[in-house]
């Protein structure tokens, strides 16, 4: 994350940006995933959150399946995970 003191703002720096956009896009391909692969790839979008105007907004339906999913598998993360077409929109 590059922090901008002059004008009091917080960006993540382009390799960054890169490797967000290659892991969204990766998941946004996939129809299922283990919990344990959801629940990392969405620790990432939450530790981006602070420089990305709104993104908390996106991560609420992916804490969700998450949790649906945990609780359908008496919290066992090497279960699967179907990752729904309802998602779709939040991978945008």
């Amino acid at each position: 994350m590059h922090y901008d003191s002059p004008d009091m703002s917080a960006s993540l720096t382009p390799e960054k940006r890169v490797k967000m956009q290659k892991l969204v896009n990766a998941f946004a391909k996939r129809k299922s995933c283990k919990i344990r692969e959801f629940a990392k790839f969405l620790g990432n979008i939450v530790a981006s959150c602070p420089a990305i105007k709104y993104s908390w907004a996106y991560t609420k339906n992916f804490e969700r399946a998450k949790y649906l999913s945990l609780r359908k598998a008496a919290n066992n993360y090497e279960a699967k995970m179907e990752i729904d077409a309802s998602l779709l929109p939040d991978f945008q």
